[in-house]
């Protein structure tokens, strides 16, 4: 489809949404990509949420990674932020951002 073709095309709220809260790991032609299978879905000129393709929950991009470093730190530390930020080199309040980020509870750990 040229882009000409595609100059018409909207984007509902819901697919904005989730577009803007995406982090886009692998840059912008990841999301370049997304919008074009997500045009060739597109009913009636507009891209709606569930055109758009599905990401990869684990897909061992670098926050995946992180994230599964914490858990398994987590475990080890039972729980232990302290231990935890030593273990990985990092301040506690910085470890106490990714679990936020995260939504990791340490409390479960222990």
């Amino acid at each position: 489809m040229g882009v000409a073709e595609k100059d018409g095309a909207r984007l509902s709220l819901r697919a904005a949404n989730r577009i803007l809260r995406y982090e886009w790991p692998r840059n912008i032609r990841e999301l370049a990509q997304a919008i074009d299978v997500a045009w060739g879905g597109a009913s009636n000129g507009e891209i709606d949420e569930a055109d758009l393709p599905k990401a990869k929950v684990e897909d061992g991009s670098p926050r995946s990674r992180l994230k599964q470093q914490l858990v398994a730190q987590l475990r080890s530390a039972r729980g232990n932020v302290a231990e935890v930020a030593r273990k990985m080199g990092r301040t506690r309040p910085l470890v106490y951002h990714y679990l936020k980020k995260f939504e990791i509870d340490p409390e479960s750990f222990r």
